[in-house]
């Protein structure tokens, strides 16, 4: 077994298994690739709705678009996939489900006030859970089929019931050998027991900076329901050929992570870093590109006024600039919104490692700082790490989470819309 490495044109494809830490991992991918490379569609039906020709030119693909989607696709892209413990995967899925008021399901576990136990004793409601991530992994449509449907279904349920159709009866057991040889087959194969491991080997074999530590997104804010020892043994018989299959893919891991020497990654990331970043000496950053970084949040659109990055979840936020060595900077940071006045009153910048005075223009948001950073300040080799510091962050409910308990905090600290630079002319 070898480690695969991503450094070809081949598009990249996330099949997210929900309840996997798969929405956290998403973050990691989409930093790699401008805002336009990313395919939009997160279901099979949105995407059906995009044509071909216009497919061809996303280079990342995530969702829970199952392993159909390697079907679907001109050319098979590199392939990743986390993978989580049945038996925990279940006890989130259902509270997950419980707590979200937009989720089809919800209405029903809270009228009939199910717990647990009864979800997985309720033949309809058990599927959610029952080897889902075998189902996802063991998909086998070919992609005629998948187009003929799509052609056929109006709406995203019209499509999810013929899919169900035309998938038919199947046998656990020969789509749990097929799902089997199709994790050997994948590029990358990630634990979510094992996250920050998974997080350093996929940033590896992309050629990516590894974070220090990734925002933890779409995670419940309530304790974990203590489980009885029957319905324990309930999941586990439940999910016991999904469990075989875990088996497998914390083995492929393992002989993967042995294989990661620990120079590689820096190697890894200084190779690909200056293959698709050339220095210049004038750089317009607006939050479209690519983030070589760590410590931002994703990406939001904020309609009429462009994309921003909070900062956080911790106090730090780095970003990687190819700015060409031996010579003087003007670096402006344009400041769209903060948790707290103080905040901007405690921000500090610094070029690898070295402070940076900063001035202030006088006016009110958006707010904009200026620094020089002096030749003496930058590298001869590789990027310039620019650090911005500020003294806290303040947790606040996610806009986009109203009504719903779960990813209703995050931990935030200033808002950047833009970044400039351009070489100061003796």
């Amino acid at each position: 077994m070898v480690l695969q490495f991503h450094n070809t044109d081949r598009p990249v494809y996330f099949l997210h298994i929900p309840k996997a830490a798969g929405t956290s991992f998403r973050v990691l991918l989409e930093n790699a690739f401008h805002i336009d490379e990313i395919c939009p569609a997160y279901d099979f039906f949105s995407l059906t709705r995009i044509p071909e020709e216009q497919l061809a030119r996303y280079r990342l693909f995530r969702g829970h678009l199952g392993y159909n989607l390697i079907h679907y696709l001109p050319d098979r892209p590199f392939t990743l996939t986390l993978l989580r413990d049945p038996v925990e995967r279940a006890i989130s899925h259902f509270e997950y489900i419980r707590r979200d008021p937009g989720h089809p399901l919800y209405q029903r576990i809270n009228k009939g006030n199910l717990d647990l136990r009864g979800f997985v004793n309720d033949p309809e409601l058990r599927w959610e859970i029952e080897n889902r991530q075998i189902r996802m992994l063991g998909q086998n449509l070919p992609g005629n089929v998948l187009r003929r449907l799509a052609r056929e279904s109006g709406t995203p349920a019209d499509f999810q019931k013929a899919f169900n159709a035309a998938r038919g009866q199947e046998d656990p057991e020969k789509t749990l050998e097929r799902a089997t040889n199709r994790l050997g087959a994948m590029e990358f194969v990630g634990l979510t027991e094992r996250f920050a491991d998974s997080v350093r080997l996929a940033a590896c074999q992309l050629g990516l900076r590894a974070p220090a530590d990734l925002p933890a997104l779409n995670t419940g804010i309530s304790g974990r329901p203590t489980l009885s020892a029957e319905t324990r043994e309930l999941i586990e018989a439940t999910t016991a050929l999904e469990t075989a299959l875990y088996r497998h893919a914390a083995s492929i891991f393992q002989e993967r992570w042995r294989l990661l020497d620990i120079a590689l990654p820096k190697q890894r990331f200084l190779e690909t870093y200056r293959l698709h970043h050339p220095p210049c000496t004038a750089l317009t950053w607006d939050f479209r590109e690519p983030l070589s970084g760590s410590g931002w949040m994703q990406r939001e659109l904020e309609p009429g006024r462009g994309f921003r990055r909070w900062t956080g979840p911790g106090r730090e936020s780095l970003l990687d600039l190819p700015l060409a060595p031996g010579q003087n900077y003007r670096l402006k940071l344009q400041i769209v919104d903060r948790m707290d006045p103080n905040q901007l009153h405690e921000l500090a910048l610094s070029l690898n490692d070295r402070p940076l005075e900063l001035h202030w223009a006088d006016c009110e948001s958006p707010w904009e700082c200026s620094t020089v950073i002096p030749a003496t300040a930058l590298h001869v080799t590789g990027p310039q790490v620019l650090k911005i510091r500020i003294g806290n962050t303040i947790r606040k409910p996610a806009p986009h989470a109203e009504g719903i308990q779960h990813n209703t905090n995050r931990n935030l600290g200033i808002a950047i819309s833009g970044i400039r630079a351009h070489r100061l002319h003796d």
